[in-house]
C-alpha cells in the first residue's frame, strides 16, 4: 500500500461519517501495516475503535455487554492500554497475559472474581483497575507486579488486605466500598504511597506503622466506625497528610 493510499484511508476516517468510516475499514483490510490485527478486531460490534486508535494502535477500549474477546487479541503486541468496562465479563483470553508492553489494564464494572497467576507476566503493568467487580480476595499475582504503581479495588467484597499488597512500589491504593475491618501492620512498608482511599469500610483502628507513610498526601476515610482517639492518633502520626474523614 502506498503512502497516498494510506492517507486516503486516514482522511476517510477523519470525516467521521459512518459510510466513510466503514469504507476506510474495508480498505484497511489488506494494508501492510502493523494494524492488521487491529482491523480484524475492529470489525466486532461493540468495540469503540475510531481512526485514532486504528492508526495509532496502542489503546483498546471495549464497552459492550457479553462481548467475547478472542485469543487473537494477543497478536496486538504493541498494546499499552486495555479498557474493558461494563461488559459483564468474568474472564479474559489467555493471550492477554502475554502482551509485553501493556501498562494499563482497566476492568471496571464487570463480574471478575479472580485473575490467573499469569497476570504476573505483565511485567510492564503500572495501573491495574478492578473497580466494581466481585473480588473477595486480591489476586495473588499482584505480589509479582514490580512495576505496578496504582491499584484500584473499590467496590468489591474485600475483607482483608494481604501483606503482599503492602509494597514500596505502590503510590496509589483505592479500597473504597468494601468490608475491610483493619489495615495490616505491613502497610508501613508502603513508603512511597501518596494516595490512600478507604472510605465506606468497617475500619475501627490503625496500626502504628501508618506513621511510616511519610509521603502520604491524602487519605479518604469517610464512613468508617473510627473512634475519636483513632482519628487523633492518625493525625499525630501523619501531620503533613490531608486526612478527610467525615462522619
Amino acid at each position: 500500500m502506498t503512502q497516498d493510499e494510506q492517507n486516503n484511508i486516514i482522511n476517510l476516517m477523519r470525516t467521521g461519517l459512518p459510510e466513510n468510516v466503514e469504507l476506510a475499514k474495508l480498505l484497511a483490510q489488506g494494508m501492510d501495516w502493523d494494524i492488521e490485527s487491529y482491523y480484524e478486531i475492529s470489525k466486532w460490534k461493540g468495540l469503540k475503535i475510531g481512526w485514532k486508535e486504528l492508526f495509532n494502535p496502542y489503546y483498546l477500549s471495549i464497552q459492550f455487554p457479553h462481548l467475547p474477546i478472542p485469543e487473537s487479541v494477543g497478536r496486538l503486541t504493541h498494546l499499552r492500554q486495555i479498557v474493558i468496562i461494563q461488559s459483564m465479563l468474568d474472564r479474559l483470553p489467555d493471550s492477554i497475559w502475554t502482551l509485553p508492553q501493556l501498562k494499563t489494564l482497566e476492568l471496571k464494572d464487570n463480574n471478575f472474581s479472580e485473575l490467573p497467576p499469569e497476570l504476573a507476566n505483565l511485567s510492564e503493568l503500572r495501573d491495574l483497575i478492578l473497580t466494581r467487580n466481585k473480588f473477595s480476595k486480591i489476586p495473588a499475582a499482584v505480589a509479582k507486579l514490580n512495576a505496578l504503581r496504582t491499584l484500584h479495588l473499590s467496590g468489591n467484597q474485600l475483607e482483608l488486605i494481604p501483606a503482599f499488597v503492602c509494597r514500596p512500589n505502590l503510590t496509589e491504593l483505592y479500597l473504597n466500598d468494601n468490608y475491610i475491618k483493619y489495615l495490616p501492620p505491613t502497610i508501613g512498608n508502603m513508603t512511597n504511597l501518596r494516595k490512600l482511599y478507604i472510605k465506606n469500610n468497617k475500619i475501627t483502628c490503625f496500626p502504628d506503622s501508618m506513621g511510616n507513610l511519610k509521603k502520604l498526601e491524602i487519605i479518604i476515610l469517610h464512613n468508617n466506625p473510627l473512634p475519636q482517639k483513632e482519628r487523633r492518633k492518625l493525625a499525630e502520626m501523619l501531620p503533613n497528610c490531608n486526612i478527610i474523614s467525615g462522619y
